[in-house]
């Protein structure tokens, strides 16, 4: 259980700087909302696969 919360809040963390970074590099740009849309869909992604990597499912 302590596991799985400390990646969940290190992925949270990881994805919140991608974010900033975003918004930092392109302040006033429609562009912005593709690239955090697609780093949404690729972090959800990323995190299913080392859900599964970390945590296989007991059968």
């Amino acid at each position: 259980m302590r596991k799985k919360l400390l990646v969940a809040v290190l992925l949270t963390f990881i994805y919140i700087l991608i974010v900033g970074i975003i918004n930092l590099a392109l302040p006033n740009s429609d562009i912005r909302f593709i690239l955090i849309g697609l780093s949404a869909m690729t972090f959800l992604y990323v995190s299913k696969k080392i859900n599964k990597k970390l945590f296989p499912a007991k059968a």
